[in-house]
């Protein structure tokens, strides 16, 4: 839902605060389940 909404502003100043904050969280979730693929390979 959200990508679709960012895809239909796509032509509004504001696209890149958007692709920023997209990039943003996108890379914190990245890290994050970096971050849990780690820790479980570490249990093993």
């Amino acid at each position: 839902m959200a990508m679709r909404i960012s895809w239909r502003y796509l032509n509004w100043p504001y696209q890149k605060i958007v692709s920023d904050i997209c990039v943003n969280v996108f890379s914190k979730i990245d890290a994050k389940a970096t971050f849990l693929s780690e820790i479980s390979d570490n249990e093993y």
